[in-house]
């Protein structure tokens, strides 16, 4: 399934997130990571993720200055879906990532906007940060 083919499903199944998940696990989609608001889901050699929100979505809090030339915008962002480009988080793409962004922002940066290890990778050899939040 292409990007807008998985939107266009959630489209009309009126957004309902108990049938669109199993409508993507029906294609082929399976659980790939689980954090703490949301469940992400891709399938072998897609190039995009879909994450679904356990609780209310925080990806639509303004994109901070310091992270704007790392963070990968969503193709797709609703209250309770994310449609994005797939990182490389393996072989220590994600913890090489974090070290790049933690030494340009500082560490007390990247504790107040939840820049970690596990929401770091890599696109094309280039560090990528797919999630934050302002805490």
């Amino acid at each position: 399934m292409r990007k807008n083919q998985v939107v266009k499903l959630y489209l009309e199944l009126g957004k309902n997130l108990k049938s669109f998940k199993e409508e993507i696990i029906k294609r082929g989609f399976s659980k790939i990571d689980e954090g703490a608001y949301k469940l992400v889901y891709s399938k072998n050699k897609l190039g995009y993720v879909v994450k679904i929100a356990n609780s209310g979505n925080d990806e639509f809090a303004p994109i901070p200055q310091e992270i704007k030339k790392y963070y990968l915008k969503p193709y797709f962002c609703d209250n309770q879906v994310v449609v994005q480009k797939r990182a490389k988080t393996k072989n220590g793409a994600n913890e090489r990532t974090f070290n790049i962004i933690k030494k340009e922002l500082g560490y007390r940066n990247c504790e107040m906007l939840d820049v970690s290890e596990f929401n770091c990778g890599e696109i094309n050899n280039k560090p990528v940060l797919f999630d934050f939040a302002k805490v």
